[in-house]
């Protein structure tokens, strides 16, 4: 497997990470992954809001088509929160 120049910054290192950018990146690997199965294979259901005020939960229909939307959205925020971990990171 070859990556191109610059894809890792030279002086990436893991031990440099914290605890903070490691959780971060697990987050950013799950919505990747979810991301990614919402578009592979969408599913068309009813979500449920649950209200805090005494107004009553309200039902949302998601179609397939609004399914892969929101994992394609989460696929943008997953690789939006690694580029920040890595490439975000002030010196």
């Amino acid at each position: 497997m070859h990556f191109r120049a610059g894809a890792i910054p030279s002086n990436f290192n893991m031990r440099h990470l914290n605890g903070n950018e490691l959780g971060v990146l697990v987050i950013a690997s799950v919505f990747i992954v979810c991301g990614a199965f919402m578009l592979i294979d969408p599913t068309e259901l009813n979500v449920v809001h649950r209200a805090y005020k005494r107004t009553g939960s309200t039902i949302e229909h998601v179609s397939k088509e609004d399914s892969q939307i929101y994992g394609a959205v989460a696929i943008i925020l997953g690789s939006g929160l690694v580029w920040i971990v890595f490439y975000g990171r002030r010196k």
